[in-house]
């Protein structure tokens, strides 16, 4: 048999290993011929009461329990004639319990995926941890629980395949086991996120730890996690440091957050020409619906670094503006709490030495994060790529601002954590898991939630940001005005203003995650505190639920108060048990399974330490001396301020004043200093509030046509035009769906055509199509324009005819085209892509041999007087309006889309389209290159980040005679985008300077001539640079 030489390891093996000084003093670990690889008892007598496997694994995801495995005639451990099992070295650790190493060997001929690899096994008679292929690709962590669906968890970056049991023994005692694989050890053995490739031969060692505990079984959860965190630091050896820090306290509270980008038109304005004043009604926005953010951070870099020699710092420094404008930005925000960040890319590293082949500008890094901090006024930094930090890297950057906050993109392990206390939940991971256990290893680390608002709505990680105690960060793409994105920041800020009230309680040590529940897919986390407990509840039934949830403690002298829904609640006393009821509010059943999904609702347990007696229409109101009170009619809301606020131990209310105008509960806040401290509602006789409904923000599921006996209906997205013919004598009312504060436009003509941005603005999202016959409506279609769709904005103007070619230009004759376009990087802002690959007609036109130069610019300048309406930049490479010697010949460049436009009209001509310089460069042999469909160096400069003059190289002209298509300097076309958030511009032809050290930079050098790059618009300095320049074309009469 194939087994035969193989034949398992240990006919009996007995460990008894006794720590005399720790409460798990022994465990004793056999292999029998019967139950193979097994633990007998703890500490000599102490077991669960049933077989207890010392692991289980899964075998190309088959479930084995190590008690299957057998003993050889070779005194091998076998399991399934595949794996050899057996432990060693067992040490005792001076923190509690031991490690041990467990051995897994495979001794077949295949590679076997192992995975799973779970301390007393996968069994429903306790609860264990695991992976799960239910769990989002990137997070599938489990906890498994007797009796309850399972849960999926975050873990720590190094922790992904970790496996963990706990069983109850005798006495009251419980045990905890940990098992990590040790890929230092190991050998032959191929790692992913949460499987192990065991070579023929090979052998996967994991480390085991356990040890013992009193209590539920969070106690062990909190045993593994918070003392000792998984293993992964020294215990006792954490260093707090940052976390003493008083400059660093704002940290610990601050709650949400925005990420935005310089060239989101709610940062600056540059269309509406309201500049900053765009950001200003943001801000006051968001404090309007979630009392503003905690941090902001600016972003600068990616997709817009290594388009031209400018690093970092010097975008900064090219907002409009400078950076003395953002720090006037920063140091308002500061007055309101608001931290403003900016981001540092660490790739924008370029070598001390040939800066100009290698990347951008050379600073050094750290002193050019410190001067643009100082400059700008910035309190932080987002540390891009990075899920760590380093105590070198604060220090340094604490030499240039105090309490600078360090936020990598990714979350620290816990060994990290020392040196860096915030992190994010990354929105790689799309479905977030229900519970963060980082939160349970470093209650004061901060956390954010990853949101990114581009397509569908997140409420659902709101939810569990607050369910878990932890922030949210938001990255908004869409349209400020949406009715579900006003929505969902709504409800953003009554889950905030709780987190934020409550502050204390969810930075304790002893919080509590999941406790029991009489209703399965209800979850409750404890976070108790000194001056109270909060009970935070997340729930995935669509029915929502009113009835008893969990049981508590009540004791004289407290009381619980709904703080989602401001109600006195009274505990269900049933035996001696205490239940506590809950109003948990209803979503749509459609939602399940998706972004939007879930409901929460939060119960706070205070002393009662606002008294109140009731004579006549007099309220009186006794409260603990220098405490605070808000008086609300109904709930408390970002959105309005508070009735009254008094601060005094004695004081009358006359209700009849309150009730003016209003039925509804009166809420009595107790606050010390920002602490809520006690709640108090004197009921009304309204209908008691409810949390508005929120339906379907999508109907039309992406449809684009309709046809039926009243209308035809076509949407063309791209070119941003909705066509409407109408069949009969009909009333057609068009509005935005989701944004009620736009009137519908209404139409009594037989065709439409409808420019949505200027109808509609930058709306995305379904637009509504009724039809109305004597004012009833008897037709009715949703289109949809997908949200960050790429929408032309742009008209083509018709220049003077002309029969023959100018001066320095070239006949194109007309004919069909295939256009295909190709760009690079796309997550983070949509490319247009609906006409790509289309034959597209295309007509004869005039097109320029070379782009414009430095001396015709110069002409035009000199004849015109022409200036800029942003001169930022304009012409910088020029010496105070004049030429530099040589340069002359060279295409200008610093010059913005308006300047070009400006220097068409003084000679007649225009910006190409998109399609017209592709035409043009690929000829219709549809080359990639001018010459052909490989690249040449001797044709062209491929990126030696020179700007050659133009004619270098005439040999690598097409066959109309173009120079200078690849290679040269980036060339602006007429094509200007726009989608909710964001303009852009495309350019054509690459670029001599081809920045090398990181892949995250703008890709330059000679391109194919198919390739497209987007210039972002945030004003014309800012995209004035060394790299763009253009080519005009003239339109043909023939």
């Amino acid at each position: 048999m194939k087994i035969a030489r193989l034949i398992a390891c240990l006919s009996f093996i007995f460990f008894c290993v006794d720590l005399s000084s720790q409460a798990l003093k022994s465990v004793e670990i056999t292999t029998t011929e019967e139950k193979g690889l097994q633990i007998k008892t703890f500490n000599r007598f102490q077991q669960p009461g049933y077989d207890l496997p010392f692991v289980s694994i899964r075998i190309d995801n088959k479930l084995y329990s190590s008690l299957d495995a057998r003993i050889t005639d070779d005194n091998l451990t076998i399991l399934d004639n595949e794996l050899v099992l057996f432990v060693s070295d067992i040490i005792p650790l001076a923190s509690g319990g031991f490690n041990m190493k467990l051995h897994i060997k495979n001794v077949s001929d295949d590679t076997l995926n192992i995975s799973n690899i779970v301390p007393f096994g996968e069994s429903q008679k306790h609860v264990y941890l695991t992976s799960w292929d239910k769990g989002d690709p990137l997070s599938r962590a489990f906890i498994f629980r007797p009796g309850f669906v399972p849960v999926n968890v975050t873990l720590p970056d190094n922790s992904w395949g970790i496996g963990l049991g706990i069983i109850n023994v005798d006495n009251g005692s419980s045990i905890v086991a940990l098992t990590k694989t040790n890929r230092t050890l190991s050998s032959k053995t191929r790692f992913s996120r949460f499987s192990s490739a065991i070579y023929p031969d090979g052998e996967l060692i994991c480390d085991v730890w356990m040890d013992s505990y009193i209590g539920r079984w969070q106690e062990g959860l909190r045993l593994i996690f918070q003392q000792n965190m998984l293993y992964d630091i020294e215990p006792d050896t954490f260093d707090n440091w940052m976390y003493e820090r008083k400059d660093l306290e704002w940290i610990k509270t601050a709650f949400v957050g925005h990420f935005v980008s310089a060239w989101h038109n709610y940062f600056y304005d540059y269309e509406k020409k309201r500049g900053y004043a765009a950001y200003t009604d943001f801000v006051k926005n968001t404090r309007d619906l979630f009392g503003g953010n905690d941090v902001l951070t600016l972003w600068t870099g990616f997709p817009v670094l290594g388009l031209d020699q400018r690093n970092q710092w010097d975008l900064v420094h090219a907002l409009p503006g400078g950076v003395k404008k953002i720090r006037e930005i920063s140091s308002q925000g500061l007055r309101n709490n608001l931290r403003f960040m900016t981001s540092y890319n660490p790739w924008d590293l370029p070598a001390a030495q040939d800066q100009i082949l290698k990347s951008t500008r050379y600073e050094n890094p750290l002193e050019g994060l410190g001067k643009i901090s100082i400059e700008a006024g910035f309190q932080g930094v987002m540390y891009d790529t990075r899920s760590e930090s380093s105590k070198q890297f604060q220090t340094a950057i604490d030499k240039y601002v105090k309490g600078f906050g360090v936020f990598p993109e990714g979350m620290c392990v816990p060994v990290d954590m020392q040196h860096c206390m915030m992190g994010r939940t990354h929105a790689a991971i799309q479905y977030a898991p229900f519970l963060n256990l980082n939160k349970l290893i470093k209650p004061d680390f901060a956390i954010y939630r990853q949101i990114i608002i581009d397509k569908e709505n997140p409420r659902r990680d709101v939810s569990l940001a607050f369910f878990g105690g932890h922030g949210v960060e938001f990255h908004l793409y869409l349209p400020w005005e949406i009715d579900w994105l006003q929505e969902l920041y709504a409800y953003t800020g009554k889950t905030v203003r709780i987190l934020r009230e409550n502050a204390n309680n969810f930075l304790q040590y002893n919080w509590t995650p999941l406790l029991p529940t009489l209703v399965d897919s209800i979850w409750v986390n404890e976070w108790p505190a000194n001056e109270k407990t909060i009970y935070t509840i997340y729930n995935l039934k669509p029915q929502g639920y009113k009835g008893s949830l969990f049981e508590v403690s009540p004791k004289e002298g407290w009381h619980y108060v709904d703080l989602w829904h401001n109600k006195e609640l009274t505990p269900e006393a049933i035996g001696s048990k205490h239940l506590i009821k809950v109003n948990v509010d209803p979503f749509p059943e459609d939602y399940l399974d998706t972004r939007a999904e879930s409901s929460v609702s939060c119960i706070a347990f205070f002393p009662k330490l606002i008294q109140v007696s009731h004579e006549k229409n007099q309220i009186k109101v006794t409260v603990p001396d220098g405490k605070k009170v808000k008086i609300w009619q109904g709930g408390p809301s970002y959105s309005r301020e508070p009735v009254q606020t008094i601060q005094s131990t004695f004081f009358t209310l006359n209700e009849s004043e309150y009730r003016k105008n209003y039925k509804g509960d009166i809420v009595l806040q107790l606050f010390d200093e920002q602490k809520l401290v006690d709640v108090y509602i004197i009921p009304g006789s309204s209908i008691p509030e409810t949390e508005p409904a929120y339906g379907n923000y999508s109907l039309s599921k992406g449809q684009t046509e309709y046809d039926s006996q009243y209308m035809q209906v076509l949407l063309q997205r791209e070119r941003d035009l909705l066509n409407i013919t109408c069949k009969r004598n009909v009333e057609l009312q068009v509005y935005p769906k989701d944004n009620s504060k736009q009137k519908p436009a209404v139409f009594n003509q037989k065709n439409i055509v409808i420019k949505l941005l200027d109808t509609f603005g930058r709306y995305e999202g379904d637009f509504v199509i009724l039809a109305k016959l004597n004012g009833d409506t008897v037709d009715s279609t949703n289109v949809q324009m997908p949200y960050g769709y790429a929408r032309i904005a742009s008209d083509v103007e018709t220049t003077p005819l002309v029969s023959a070619a100018p001066v320095g230009m070239t006949y194109i004759p007309g004919g069909k085209f295939t256009f295909k376009a190709h760009h690079i990087g796309d997550w983070m802002i949509k490319h247009p892509t609906e006409d790509t690959a289309r034959v597209v007609d295309m007509k004869a036109f005039y097109i320029d041999k070379h782009p414009v130069t430095n001396a015709q610019f110069k002409q035009f300048v000199d004849e015109t007087d022409y200036k800029p309406s942003d001169p930022e930049n304009f012409l910088s490479h020029w010496n105070n309006g004049d030429l530099f010697a040589g340069e002359e010949n060279k295409p200008v460049t610093f010059v913005s889309y308006e300047d070009a436009q400006a220097y068409a009209l003084w000679v007649g001509k225009r910006l190409p389209t998109e399609k017209e310089w592709q035409y043009a460069a690929q000829t219709d042999e549809n080359y990639l290159y001018p010459w052909g469909n490989e690249l040449d160096s001797a044709l062209c400069n491929t990126g030696n980040g020179i700007l050659d003059p133009i004619g270098k190289y005439p040999e690598g002209a097409n066959k109309y005679g173009l120079e200078e298509l690849t290679g040269s300097v980036w060339q602006l076309t007429n094509d200007l985008y726009k989608n909710g958030t964001i303009t852009f511009i495309i350019l054509k032809g690459g670029s001599y300077f081809s920045p090398q050290s990181s892949w995250w930079y703008v890709t330059g050098g000679a391109l194919p001539l198919i390739n497209r790059q987007q210039l972002l618009r945030v004003s014309q300095g800012y995209e004035r640079n060394s790299t763009v320049g253009f080519r005009l074309v003239k339109d043909c009469s023939n």
